[in-house]
């Protein structure tokens, strides 16, 4: 007879099989059949009860658990299934995930030769079926090998993880508030609390990737709008110190309400002022959008944001009907980027909207986060060694003078292009041309004596073509400072 509380409890979600899960519990069938003692925990959805979920449990014996609950998302039954887990250690996997022969002994003898682990990850190899799957388990097994080979302690894959079950519950276990990326929150917590990951790279399972477009947008969504949740909450986490902030969360839909009808009065002058075709139509082109968002607010960014999601996945899927391996892979990549920046755009309405601070003077470098209301900078990427931000074509900095003359210098990365400057304006004045200075690798915009208080520098310019790249930015920034005069008196 096994144990009444075994050393494994093997906790499967039945909501996100993909088809297979029949198999993945033969698997956990055969390798009882084996002599591995374990309970399994498979937690469904209310909607699974009946003759689907009759197909499952003719694997299962009588020390295991089908249990129903009324979530249907994959965390919130993995969160709930694992309260009824008896086990010294928990093994969180997925009902499209195969265990491999000898699964759980080469699990044991790691936790033997670690002593000093309270949990880790296992090695996925992907199972593809078609060129979609192949593409997309090559993206994913890039970042989770990053992570679970390089990264300190980001080694949570819930696909395969283990963990002590005092640990876990010690911590609070899966957050599913935050949907997918409750991974990645609890990763942190177990971090903060002192607790330590590895990576089993022995011990091994098989993920079956779908190559569903669907799928995958439904999994990026939410993991886009969890991130997004997850860092404009209310309170102050210590976890969201372990993140970098994705630049939509500090410059939200809802903060460019104030911005949009100026920035179309400044296109419209721009498109008045143009002096060649191809200038006049992209300034058309800028008069369009501001005046959509100016008139129509967050729907039409919604929409828009929509559109765009759905035009990568179907020149993706184009592509890859195809069997245009290269399109199809560039395809993809835009796909999962516009597809998570959309799951953030419907996170941000869901969280805390926060004041925006206006300083005074300010010497910023663009490693540190992008202060909130900050509007159009883009992710750090770097440039041999040289950390930048893309400055969106369009974009304002809050500022507040004391009535004195306030300087901005913009810093560019050496040696990368930069769009000239349509515009700025302050505090609802037009700054004059005389008044940018555009010095080699520096741009200094000198706001004149006499505007004082809380306001915004704002600026537009005509943008860049990036090659491979949909955005047009003004140029590469690498720090911003704020400067002024004291006050005569």
């Amino acid at each position: 007879m096994p144990p009444s509380n075994p050393r494994w409890s093997i906790i499967i979600p039945l909501e996100f099989h993909r088809g297979v899960g029949t198999d993945c519990l033969a698997k956990w069938a055969e390798l009882r059949q084996a002599g591995n003692q374990f309970e399994l925990i498979l937690a469904a959805p209310e909607s699974m009860r009946g003759p689907e979920a009759q197909t499952f449990t003719k694997h299962i014996d009588s020390t295991d658990q089908i249990l129903f609950f009324p979530e249907d998302h994959d965390m919130d039954l993995v969160a709930s299934g694992a309260k009824y887990a008896r086990g010294e250690w928990l093994f969180f996997t997925e009902s499209h995930v195969m265990p491999t022969d000898g699964l759980l002994e080469a699990m044991d003898r790691e936790i033997a030769a670690h002593p000093e682990w309270d949990g880790f990850s296992c090695r996925s190899i992907p199972i593809i079926h078609n060129l979609l799957s192949k593409i997309e388990a090559e993206m994913y097994n890039r970042h989770i090998k990053g992570n679970l080979q390089q990264h300190p302690w980001l080694k949570v894959l819930d696909q395969c993880f283990a963990i002590k079950r005092q640990a876990y519950e010690a911590v609070g276990g899966f957050e599913a508030v935050y949907g997918h990326f409750a991974e990645w929150v609890f990763a942190a917590r177990l971090k903060l609390a002192g607790y330590t990951l590895g990576y089993a790279d022995r011990a091994e399972v098989r993920h079956y990737f779908a190559g569903n477009l669907r799928d995958l947008e439904k999994f990026t969504l939410d993991w886009g709008q969890g991130e997004a949740i997850f860092h404009t909450q209310n309170g102050q986490d210590p976890a969201r110190a372990l993140f970098p902030v994705p630049p939509i969360v500090n410059a939200p839909p809802h903060a460019l309400g104030d911005h949009n009808f100026v920035f179309l009065r400044l296109a419209t002058r721009a498109f008045v002022s143009a002096r060649t075709i191809r200038d006049g139509l992209q300034s058309a082109s800028c008069c369009l959008r501001f005046a959509m968002a100016a008139l129509f607010g967050t729907w039409w960014l919604r929409t828009e944001r929509r559109l765009s999601t759905l035009s990568a996945a179907g020149a993706c899927w184009f592509a890859q009907a195809r069997g245009k391996e290269a399109p199809a892979r560039e395809w993809f990549l835009r796909f999962m980027a516009v597809c998570a920046e959309e799951g953030r755009f419907t996170g941000i309405s869901k969280g805390t909207e926060r004041s925006v601070s206006h300083p005074g003077s300010l010497e910023w470098r663009v490693s540190n986060e992008v202060p909130y209301g900050w509007v159009g900078f883009g992710e750090l990427e770097f440039r041999n060694q040289v950390p930048f931000r893309w400055l969106s074509d369009f974009g304002a900095v809050p500022l507040c003078s004391n009535g004195g003359e306030t300087e901005v210098t913009l810093h560019w990365a050496p040696g990368l292009p930069m769009a000239r400057p349509l515009f700025f304006e302050a505090g609802g004045t037009l700054v004059k041309p005389s008044a940018v200075v555009i010095d080699g690798d520096r741009t200094v915009i000198r706001i004149p004596t006499g505007a004082s208080g809380r306001m915004f520098l704002r600026w537009g310019s005509r943008g860049m073509r990036l090659p491979g790249d949909a955005r047009r930015p003004m140029g590469a920034l690498t720090s911003l400072t704020i400067s002024q005069d004291l006050v005569q008196r």
